[in-house]
Protein backbone atom coordinates (compact mmCIF):
# COMPACT_ATOMS: atom_id res chain seq x y z
CA UNK A 1 0.00 0.00 0.00
CA UNK A 2 1.23 3.30 -1.24
CA UNK A 3 2.12 6.70 1.63
CA UNK A 4 -0.99 7.95 -0.57
CA UNK A 5 -2.87 5.25 0.33
CA UNK A 6 -2.21 4.71 3.67
CA UNK A 7 -3.07 8.96 4.10
CA UNK A 8 -6.62 8.25 2.22
CA UNK A 9 -7.57 5.74 4.11
CA UNK A 10 -7.07 7.08 7.51
CA UNK A 11 -8.86 10.35 6.44
CA UNK A 12 -11.78 8.22 5.32
CA UNK A 13 -11.84 6.04 8.55
CA UNK A 14 -11.75 9.60 10.38
CA UNK A 15 -14.49 10.91 8.67
CA UNK A 16 -16.44 7.44 9.53
CA UNK A 17 -15.81 8.00 12.74
CA UNK A 18 -16.84 11.66 12.57
CA UNK A 19 -20.40 10.75 11.08
CA UNK A 20 -20.96 7.75 13.83
CA UNK A 21 -19.87 10.23 16.48
CA UNK A 22 -22.52 13.01 15.20
CA UNK A 23 -24.89 10.90 15.02
CA UNK A 24 -24.50 9.65 18.87
CA UNK A 25 -24.85 13.08 19.70
CA UNK A 26 -27.52 13.77 18.08
CA UNK A 27 -29.55 11.27 19.89
CA UNK A 28 -28.08 12.40 23.24
CA UNK A 29 -28.91 15.92 22.23
CA UNK A 30 -32.65 15.01 21.95
CA UNK A 31 -32.90 12.77 24.38
CA UNK A 32 -31.66 15.59 27.42
CA UNK A 33 -33.56 18.01 25.94
CA UNK A 34 -36.33 16.43 25.93
CA UNK A 35 -35.91 16.04 29.89
CA UNK A 36 -35.75 20.04 30.42
CA UNK A 37 -38.09 21.17 27.74
CA UNK A 38 -39.99 23.75 29.69
CA UNK A 39 -36.76 25.46 30.19
CA UNK A 40 -35.06 27.97 28.10
CA UNK A 41 -32.64 26.87 25.01
CA UNK A 42 -29.23 28.41 26.02
CA UNK A 43 -30.30 26.41 29.80
CA UNK A 44 -30.62 23.17 27.84
CA UNK A 45 -27.17 23.55 25.94
CA UNK A 46 -25.60 24.81 29.35
CA UNK A 47 -26.20 21.83 30.32
CA UNK A 48 -25.13 19.60 27.20
CA UNK A 49 -21.49 21.78 27.24
CA UNK A 50 -21.46 21.17 30.61
CA UNK A 51 -21.51 17.66 30.63
CA UNK A 52 -19.27 17.30 26.89
CA UNK A 53 -16.94 19.37 28.54
CA UNK A 54 -16.36 17.35 32.19
CA UNK A 55 -12.70 17.14 33.09
CA UNK A 56 -13.07 13.18 33.31
CA UNK A 57 -13.76 12.56 29.81
CA UNK A 58 -11.61 9.73 28.53
CA UNK A 59 -13.28 9.90 25.13
CA UNK A 60 -12.80 12.83 22.67
CA UNK A 61 -16.08 13.58 22.92
CA UNK A 62 -18.09 11.66 25.27
CA UNK A 63 -18.13 11.23 29.43
CA UNK A 64 -18.63 7.58 30.76
CA UNK A 65 -22.16 7.48 32.28
CA UNK A 66 -20.53 6.63 35.94
CA UNK A 67 -18.16 9.81 35.76
CA UNK A 68 -17.89 12.19 38.46
CA UNK A 69 -17.27 15.31 37.12
CA UNK A 70 -20.04 15.51 34.80
CA UNK A 71 -22.63 15.20 37.66
CA UNK A 72 -20.96 17.65 39.29
CA UNK A 73 -21.24 20.33 36.42
CA UNK A 74 -24.43 19.48 35.41
CA UNK A 75 -26.09 19.50 39.03
CA UNK A 76 -24.41 22.76 39.39
CA UNK A 77 -26.36 24.08 36.19
CA UNK A 78 -29.47 22.57 37.71
CA UNK A 79 -29.45 24.43 41.15
CA UNK A 80 -29.82 27.63 39.06
CA UNK A 81 -32.97 26.20 36.84
CA UNK A 82 -36.32 28.07 38.05
CA UNK A 83 -38.21 25.55 39.90
CA UNK A 84 -35.67 23.07 39.99
CA UNK A 85 -35.43 21.24 43.59
CA UNK A 86 -32.73 18.78 44.99
CA UNK A 87 -35.05 15.85 44.48
CA UNK A 88 -35.63 16.53 40.95
CA UNK A 89 -32.09 16.94 40.61
CA UNK A 90 -31.44 13.30 40.96
CA UNK A 91 -33.97 12.40 39.23
CA UNK A 92 -32.67 13.76 36.38
CA UNK A 93 -29.07 12.84 36.79
CA UNK A 94 -29.92 9.42 36.69
CA UNK A 95 -32.10 10.08 33.07
CA UNK A 96 -29.06 11.51 31.46
CA UNK A 97 -26.96 8.67 33.38
CA UNK A 98 -29.23 5.86 31.40
CA UNK A 99 -29.08 8.67 28.24
CA UNK A 100 -25.62 7.84 28.01
CA UNK A 101 -25.36 4.21 28.80
CA UNK A 102 -28.05 3.41 26.06
CA UNK A 103 -26.30 5.82 23.55
CA UNK A 104 -22.51 5.15 24.31
CA UNK A 105 -22.39 1.39 24.51
CA UNK A 106 -23.23 0.98 20.65
CA UNK A 107 -20.43 0.05 18.30
CA UNK A 108 -18.41 2.40 16.48
CA UNK A 109 -20.16 1.79 12.92
CA UNK A 110 -17.84 0.13 10.17
CA UNK A 111 -18.83 1.60 6.75
CA UNK A 112 -19.15 -0.98 4.44
CA UNK A 113 -19.03 1.09 1.38
CA UNK A 114 -16.53 3.91 0.66
CA UNK A 115 -17.58 7.28 2.29
CA UNK A 116 -17.84 10.11 -0.28
CA UNK A 117 -17.97 13.90 0.56
CA UNK A 118 -19.24 15.76 -2.47
CA UNK A 119 -19.52 20.30 -2.72
CA UNK A 120 -21.21 23.01 -4.44
CA UNK A 121 -21.22 26.38 -3.72
CA UNK A 122 -24.31 28.28 -3.67
CA UNK A 123 -25.29 31.96 -4.70
CA UNK A 124 -24.37 33.02 -1.17
CA UNK A 125 -20.45 32.02 -1.81
CA UNK A 126 -21.34 29.06 0.98
CA UNK A 127 -18.93 26.20 0.28
CA UNK A 128 -21.92 23.31 0.95
CA UNK A 129 -20.21 19.79 2.10
CA UNK A 130 -22.41 16.64 2.51
CA UNK A 131 -21.84 12.95 2.52
CA UNK A 132 -23.04 11.31 -0.30
CA UNK A 133 -25.04 8.71 1.82
CA UNK A 134 -26.70 11.05 4.35
CA UNK A 135 -27.54 13.79 2.51
CA UNK A 136 -28.84 15.06 5.97
CA UNK A 137 -25.56 15.58 7.59
CA UNK A 138 -24.55 18.47 5.95
CA UNK A 139 -22.20 21.76 6.30
CA UNK A 140 -22.50 25.37 4.98
CA UNK A 141 -18.99 26.64 5.23
CA UNK A 142 -18.35 30.71 4.00
CA UNK A 143 -16.11 30.97 1.50
CA UNK A 144 -13.29 32.71 3.33
CA UNK A 145 -13.48 30.38 5.86
CA UNK A 146 -13.39 27.13 3.47
CA UNK A 147 -10.08 29.08 1.30
CA UNK A 148 -8.73 29.65 5.16
CA UNK A 149 -8.73 25.84 5.82
CA UNK A 150 -7.53 25.00 2.53
CA UNK A 151 -4.43 27.07 2.61
CA UNK A 152 -3.74 26.41 5.81
CA UNK A 153 -3.77 22.25 6.22
CA UNK A 154 -0.89 20.78 6.33
CA UNK A 155 1.28 19.23 2.76
CA UNK A 156 0.47 15.34 3.90
CA UNK A 157 -3.36 16.06 4.10
CA UNK A 158 -3.67 18.76 1.34
CA UNK A 159 -4.82 15.91 -1.66
CA UNK A 160 -7.82 15.09 0.38
CA UNK A 161 -8.96 18.61 1.49
CA UNK A 162 -12.55 17.64 1.15
CA UNK A 163 -12.38 15.08 3.96
CA UNK A 164 -10.78 17.13 6.23
CA UNK A 165 -12.90 20.29 5.60
CA UNK A 166 -15.69 18.13 6.04
CA UNK A 167 -14.61 16.58 9.68
CA UNK A 168 -13.60 19.86 10.79
CA UNK A 169 -16.96 22.08 10.39
CA UNK A 170 -18.61 18.74 11.12
CA UNK A 171 -16.80 19.17 14.68
CA UNK A 172 -16.96 22.33 15.60
CA UNK A 173 -19.81 23.34 13.91
CA UNK A 174 -22.48 21.03 13.46
CA UNK A 175 -21.40 18.10 16.21
CA UNK A 176 -20.27 20.86 18.72
CA UNK A 177 -23.11 23.23 17.60
CA UNK A 178 -20.43 25.72 18.28
CA UNK A 179 -21.52 29.10 16.93
CA UNK A 180 -20.44 31.21 19.68
CA UNK A 181 -16.84 29.08 20.03
CA UNK A 182 -15.62 30.78 16.79
CA UNK A 183 -15.50 34.39 18.16
CA UNK A 184 -12.05 35.26 18.57
CA UNK A 185 -10.07 38.27 19.65
CA UNK A 186 -9.56 40.83 16.85
CA UNK A 187 -5.51 40.48 17.02
CA UNK A 188 -5.18 43.41 14.91
CA UNK A 189 -6.66 46.62 17.15
CA UNK A 190 -6.26 44.70 20.67
CA UNK A 191 -2.98 46.29 22.43
CA UNK A 192 -1.77 44.41 25.92
CA UNK A 193 -0.66 46.69 28.98
CA UNK A 194 2.77 47.12 26.99
CA UNK A 195 0.97 48.63 23.98
CA UNK A 196 1.81 45.28 22.12
CA UNK A 197 -0.70 44.38 19.08
CA UNK A 198 -1.93 40.56 19.89
CA UNK A 199 -1.16 39.91 16.55
CA UNK A 200 2.58 39.96 17.75
CA UNK A 201 1.85 37.39 19.90
CA UNK A 202 3.23 34.15 19.39
CA UNK A 203 0.75 31.04 20.02
CA UNK A 204 -3.53 31.22 20.61
CA UNK A 205 -4.22 28.99 24.05
CA UNK A 206 -7.57 28.30 22.74
CA UNK A 207 -8.54 28.53 19.15
CA UNK A 208 -9.53 26.33 16.19
CA UNK A 209 -8.80 25.72 12.74
CA UNK A 210 -11.63 28.03 11.66
CA UNK A 211 -10.98 30.94 13.98
CA UNK A 212 -7.20 30.76 14.99
CA UNK A 213 -5.04 33.96 14.13
CA UNK A 214 -1.59 33.00 15.07
CA UNK A 215 1.17 31.15 13.51
CA UNK A 216 0.28 28.46 16.43
CA UNK A 217 -2.38 27.09 18.09
CA UNK A 218 -3.92 25.29 20.95
CA UNK A 219 -7.13 23.59 19.82
CA UNK A 220 -9.96 21.46 21.72
CA UNK A 221 -9.96 18.77 19.50
CA UNK A 222 -5.67 17.50 18.31
CA UNK A 223 -7.40 14.65 16.79
CA UNK A 224 -8.94 16.84 13.69
CA UNK A 225 -6.59 19.82 14.72
CA UNK A 226 -3.54 17.77 13.83
CA UNK A 227 -4.43 18.23 10.11
CA UNK A 228 -3.71 22.10 10.22
CA UNK A 229 -0.43 24.14 10.05
CA UNK A 230 0.69 24.84 13.52
CA UNK A 231 -1.32 22.88 15.53
CA UNK A 232 -0.08 22.20 19.20
CA UNK A 233 -2.81 19.82 20.81
CA UNK A 234 -4.37 20.84 23.71
CA UNK A 235 -4.32 23.58 25.80
CA UNK A 236 -4.09 21.21 28.89
CA UNK A 237 -1.27 19.03 27.85
CA UNK A 238 0.91 22.23 26.27
CA UNK A 239 3.80 23.08 28.32
CA UNK A 240 4.44 26.85 28.05
CA UNK A 241 7.34 27.50 26.32
CA UNK A 242 9.81 30.33 27.37
CA UNK A 243 10.10 33.37 25.67
CA UNK A 244 6.86 33.30 23.92
CA UNK A 245 3.52 35.40 24.33
CA UNK A 246 0.43 33.63 24.71
CA UNK A 247 -3.62 34.54 24.41
CA UNK A 248 -5.64 32.59 26.25
CA UNK A 249 -9.17 33.32 25.44
CA UNK A 250 -11.22 29.87 26.65
CA UNK A 251 -14.59 28.89 26.13
CA UNK A 252 -17.66 30.51 28.47
CA UNK A 253 -17.93 26.87 30.07
CA UNK A 254 -17.35 28.19 33.93
CA UNK A 255 -15.52 24.24 34.45
CA UNK A 256 -13.21 25.24 31.59
CA UNK A 257 -12.07 28.51 32.35
CA UNK A 258 -11.25 27.03 35.70
CA UNK A 259 -9.24 24.32 34.01
CA UNK A 260 -7.53 27.25 31.93
CA UNK A 261 -6.67 29.21 35.15
CA UNK A 262 -4.92 26.80 36.77
CA UNK A 263 -3.36 25.00 34.21
CA UNK A 264 -2.22 28.86 33.24
CA UNK A 265 -0.94 29.30 37.55
CA UNK A 266 0.84 25.72 37.32
CA UNK A 267 2.46 26.57 34.11
CA UNK A 268 3.83 30.06 35.10
CA UNK A 269 5.61 28.06 38.56
CA UNK A 270 7.88 25.95 36.66
CA UNK A 271 11.21 26.87 37.92
CA UNK A 272 12.57 26.07 34.40
CA UNK A 273 10.20 28.91 32.66
CA UNK A 274 11.16 31.90 32.27
CA UNK A 275 9.76 35.53 29.83
CA UNK A 276 6.24 34.69 29.19
CA UNK A 277 3.63 36.77 28.97
CA UNK A 278 -0.32 35.53 29.35
CA UNK A 279 -3.17 38.21 27.69
CA UNK A 280 -6.26 36.16 29.13
CA UNK A 281 -9.59 37.03 28.55
CA UNK A 282 -12.80 35.40 30.55
CA UNK A 283 -16.08 37.07 31.08
CA UNK A 284 -17.57 39.47 34.24
CA UNK A 285 -19.73 36.82 36.12
CA UNK A 286 -18.83 38.16 39.53
CA UNK A 287 -21.79 39.84 41.32
CA UNK A 288 -19.48 42.80 42.95
CA UNK A 289 -17.81 43.55 39.31
CA UNK A 290 -21.34 43.30 37.71
CA UNK A 291 -23.12 45.99 39.68
CA UNK A 292 -19.58 47.73 38.87
CA UNK A 293 -20.82 48.14 35.06
CA UNK A 294 -24.40 49.02 36.20
CA UNK A 295 -25.72 45.86 36.01
CA UNK A 296 -28.23 44.01 39.09
CA UNK A 297 -27.00 40.55 39.54
CA UNK A 298 -30.13 38.26 41.11
CA UNK A 299 -27.53 35.78 43.00
CA UNK A 300 -24.24 36.08 44.28
CA UNK A 301 -22.66 32.97 43.02
CA UNK A 302 -18.97 31.71 43.45
CA UNK A 303 -16.69 32.52 40.60
CA UNK A 304 -13.79 30.21 40.86
CA UNK A 305 -11.68 31.12 37.36
CA UNK A 306 -11.88 34.66 38.66
CA UNK A 307 -10.74 33.95 42.02
CA UNK A 308 -8.17 31.46 41.18
CA UNK A 309 -6.31 34.57 38.60
CA UNK A 310 -6.87 37.49 41.22
CA UNK A 311 -4.76 35.40 43.94
CA UNK A 312 -1.92 34.65 41.41
CA UNK A 313 1.55 36.25 42.13
CA UNK A 314 2.06 36.37 38.57
CA UNK A 315 -0.80 38.95 37.39
CA UNK A 316 -0.11 42.44 36.37
CA UNK A 317 -3.12 44.05 35.63
CA UNK A 318 -7.11 42.94 35.39
CA UNK A 319 -9.55 45.25 33.42
CA UNK A 320 -13.27 45.20 32.99
CA UNK A 321 -14.84 46.28 29.80
CA UNK A 322 -18.68 46.72 29.10
CA UNK A 323 -20.34 44.47 26.77
CA UNK A 324 -20.57 47.03 24.01
CA UNK A 325 -16.88 48.68 24.44
CA UNK A 326 -14.95 44.78 23.95
CA UNK A 327 -15.84 43.38 20.22
CA UNK A 328 -14.81 39.81 19.45
CA UNK A 329 -14.47 39.15 15.54
CA UNK A 330 -16.94 36.13 14.44
CA UNK A 331 -15.08 33.85 12.18
CA UNK A 332 -18.21 32.73 10.69
CA UNK A 333 -19.80 35.73 9.11
CA UNK A 334 -16.76 38.03 9.50
CA UNK A 335 -18.31 40.35 11.66
CA UNK A 336 -17.10 42.33 14.67
CA UNK A 337 -19.64 41.29 17.69
CA UNK A 338 -20.37 42.21 21.34
CA UNK A 339 -20.31 38.55 23.67
CA UNK A 340 -19.83 39.67 27.00
CA UNK A 341 -18.87 42.10 29.87
CA UNK A 342 -15.37 40.95 29.71
CA UNK A 343 -12.46 40.88 32.16
CA UNK A 344 -8.91 41.85 30.09
CA UNK A 345 -5.91 40.13 32.47
CA UNK A 346 -2.52 40.42 31.83
CA UNK A 347 -0.12 37.56 33.90
CA UNK A 348 3.68 37.52 33.22
CA UNK A 349 6.48 35.10 34.79
CA UNK A 350 9.89 37.45 34.17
Amino acid sequence: MSFSDIVLKEVINDSCQEIDMFNKMYMIRQDIYAIFYKYKFKEQNDIIAGICFSKDNDDIFFPKPEGKQWKIVARNKMKYMKGMNDEMIDTNIKKIEIILTKHLIKPIYQYKYELKIQSYRNNKRDHIFYNNYDKRIKVHIPDKVYMKLKSTIAQKYKAYFGYVIFRTMLRYEVLLNSRNHQLGLIYNEIKDIDGILLKYYDIEGFASPINRTLKYFCGAYPDVDKYYIGSLGSFFTHNFIKDKKYTVNPPYIENLMIRAAKHVEEELSRVDLKNVKIYMTIPVWDAKSLRELGEKPETEVPYEPYEIIRESKYLVAINKYKLQDYKYMNHLSGDKVSAAHTFNIMLQKK
